[in-house]
């Protein structure tokens, strides 16, 4: 017999208000992975909460994005209240992007392939005027809190520790902050020591929380890009495809009913499911039918090192008690 729920949710943020009716049935008898049974069957997934919270920091985000009392000291290397906003305009762009990849459906289609190795799912699918696009995703427990692990991914000075491409730590060159909780920001990051001037790479990063789960956004962007961004230019289409982390509670016992964001992130205690997901674009090859094993078996490789190296950092961490 299908589940149905109902509930009503009304939700005022400052001038703006909210009301939501829904109505869901599920298939109880439809397959859950076990990882995330917990948080299906107990409404986190779906439920209320979880649209409360979004809202709440979708709400923030547009406060943010639309501010105009801009001190020129808060502008950095931006310089401009025109290209503060054309940067969070890009940021969002890309983590829309990341979530429209990771979530098929049956008009976001996608080529399943297999890598050999059970844990990681590998997709593909053409990537219209620039070849193929390729997505590898994973999930895994870790037994550290969802802020824990929150906070040591989206923190520059951590990033050498877990990402494989990265040499050494990185430093924050801009900072726009989206909301009352510190971990909600959009970042411009760069390797330490570098030479801006130089033409490296640089970050552009993406993170986000709230009572739901949190959401770390990154891709490389370089110099001559940011410089479209600045000039009020979309360089959205030439930027490489993001990759990121989603990172939710494990059960229950983590989102308690009732508490707003900074309450629940204080009492944040026990484990957490991380997806880690990094995407390739793969523009040599004409075809889906012309994809070598060997792209298949790098972006296999390269998921399988990040989650290790992840775990390593925290378990260290844990052990001695930094």
């Amino acid at each position: 017999m299908p589940a149905q729920n109902k509930c009503i949710l009304t939700f005022s943020f400052d001038t703006w208000q909210v009301t939501w009716l829904e109505h869901v049935e599920v298939e109880e008898q439809q397959s859950v992975h076990p990882l995330f049974r917990s948080l299906a069957n107990t409404g986190l997934a779906f439920g209320a909460r979880r649209w409360r919270a979004t809202l709440q920091r979708h709400c923030e985000s547009l406060v943010s994005l639309l501010a105009s009392n801009i001190s020129p000291r808060d502008l950095g290397v931006i310089q401009t209240p025109e290209g503060r906003r054309a940067m969070l305009r890009l940021a969002h762009k890309m983590t829309r992007r990341f979530c429209s990849t990771i979530s098929a459906s049956t008009s976001n289609t996608w080529l399943n392939l297999s890598s050999g190795n059970d844990d990681v799912r590998i997709m593909m699918r053409e990537n219209p005027g620039d070849g193929l696009l390729l997505c590898a995703a994973t999930s895994t427990w870790l037994p550290f809190s969802r802020i824990h692990v929150f906070e040591f991914l989206r923190h520059e000075r951590s990033r050498g520790e877990w990402d494989v491409l990265a040499n050494g730590a990185m430093e924050k060159m801009y900072h726009i902050a989206e909301g009352q909780h510190p971990g909600n920001n959009v970042s411009l990051l760069r390797p330490s020591g570098s030479n801006p001037n130089q033409g490296n790479v640089i970050f552009l990063q993406e993170s986000c929380t709230d009572a739901s789960g949190s959401l770390i956004v990154y891709a490389p962007v370089d110099f001559s890009t940011l410089n479209m961004v600045l000039q009020g230019e979309d360089p959205s289409r030439v930027m490489p495809p993001p990759s990121g982390f989603v990172i939710l509670p494990d059960g229950p016992e983590n989102s308690p009913s009732g508490l707003l964001l900074n309450e629940l992130d204080s009492q944040s205690v026990g484990g957490s499911i991380l997806t880690v997901s990094i995407q390739i674009a793969v523009t040599h090859v004409p075809s889906l039918g012309k994809l070598n094993i060997e792209s298949v078996n790098t972006i296999s490789n390269i998921i399988i090192n990040t989650v290790q190296k992840i775990k390593s950092a925290l378990q260290c961490m844990a052990t001695t008690g930094s």
